[in-house]
């Protein structure tokens, strides 16, 4: 079987060694991804010949437009040149986009789907990501309160319903710039495998606002939009699990719990039980997290104010929370993670052992970071099972 193919039109100036360098982070990138690159280079306002090439490709997946923040060619203007294709075009931004438009949802008059910026090299690998798994599998974005992040994609299965749903909570050091492409492989994956999806964004530390405690309150308000959704969906409000990756992995465990004290006077109140809750990857102890500075002081900017105040600190780290009595946790993590120590997740689960509250922890060897989301990894395969044996239970 041949490899799905994505067209790199790159439309930046700058010299040909600088190029070489990104291209060959977008072919390592491939590599890992199992996918085909066909990389051209033209400024923006010449790339008609090259479109006209994509689109006759047959197997094209979609294309890439690699641009500057000092382009001066609008991403609507570009749009002209793709009016009569049919695939998908993600725009990535290696830094900062500059003044260009985030395009965070599709849109009906649109051709480009999403805009990815702000996260450097990584920014290749997650552009080739989305792509690959932009059409997995259709949704609607919806909003669950009136901010830009306050948005979420819905994923139904086949069937009648009602069907039992699970909320995602994407990751990326809780910074603007990561939102909720990295999930949707896993979105879809769960989807097919008759679970009903809700696939969320919230403020971040940045443009967006988030941090403590807007971040938190986001995630608990989109798990409360799931009453009203159910209205229009048929959807199973007991039967509900939350799924996080890293830094969101903290954030899942957080919307499975009950907010008690200070913390509850200034929360939303949680309205939809939550059966399951899953930590993939996860910064589980801010407290910890805060005082090892990874991720570029991460924590810290996450916290804010908060991370002038210990107590505060633990008292939002997972292992210090609250949660009903029938939820159940589960922490994952892999051994040679090199992002997030695999000891913030061993941490956590001794603090909940001693606590008394239920909670698994499942560390899979010889596994990085991302593997968790990767529908075809073996990682996320086991996670998917787990999620699809607890929530089909009546």
């Amino acid at each position: 079987m041949s490899k799905p193919l994505i067209m790199v039109i790159d439309t930046r100036t700058g010299t040909l060694s600088d190029a070489a360098s990104t291209y060959a982070l977008f072919q390592e990138s491939a590599a890992d991804l199992s996918v085909t690159l066909d990389i051209h280079r033209a400024a923006a306002d010449a790339i008609i010949p090259i479109v006209a090439l994509a689109a006759s490709h047959r197997e094209l997946l979609g294309v890439i437009l690699l641009r500057s923040p000092e382009d001066p060619v609008p991403s609507r203007e570009l749009e002209h040149y793709f009016e009569k294709t049919d695939f998908p075009v993600v725009e990535l931004f290696l830094n900062s986009r500059g003044q260009h438009r985030r395009i965070d949802k599709p849109e009906a008059d649109r051709k480009i789907i999403r805009t990815i910026y702000g996260r450097r090299e990584r920014g290749v690998f997650w552009s080739i990501h989305f792509l690959l798994h932009a059409n997995d599998y259709p949704y609607e974005t919806l909003a669950y309160g009136t901010l830009d992040s306050q948005i979420g994609d819905l994923m139904l299965p086949a069937g009648a319903g009602p069907h039992p749903v699970v909320m995602l909570i994407h990751g990326g050091f809780w910074r603007d710039g990561y939102y909720r492409d990295s999930m949707h492989g896993i979105a879809a994956d769960l989807a097919k495998k008759g679970i009903a999806v809700w696939n969320i964004e919230y403020r971040r530390v940045g443009e967006s606002g988030g941090g403590f405690p807007e971040s938190h309150r986001d995630v608990l308000l989109a798990l409360n939009q799931l009453q009203e959704l159910a209205k229009a969906h048929p959807l199973d409000l007991e039967r509900v699990a939350v799924v996080g990756h890293s830094a969101g992995g903290y954030l899942s465990v957080w919307a499975s719990s009950i907010p008690q004290g200070s913390l509850a006077e200034i929360m939303p109140e949680p309205q939809v039980p939550v059966r399951l809750g899953i930590s993939l990857a996860g910064v589980t102890d801010l407290d910890e997290a805060y005082k090892h500075g990874g991720g570029e002081e991460a924590a810290t900017h996450f916290l804010k104010s908060a991370a002038e105040d210990p107590s505060l600190r633990q008292a939002l780290s997972v292992g210090y929370l609250h949660y009903a009595a029938d939820t159940e946790l589960i922490l994952a993590h892999g051994s040679l993670d090199v992002y997030v120590p695999v000891e913030l997740s061993e941490y956590t689960y001794e603090i909940l052992q001693q606590r008394g509250i239920p909670a698994e922890l499942l560390i899979f060897p010889d596994t990085d970071h991302n593997e968790f989301v990767d529908p075809a990894s073996k990682e996320w395969q086991t996670i998917a099972d787990r999620v699809v044996g607890a929530l089909k239970k009546r």
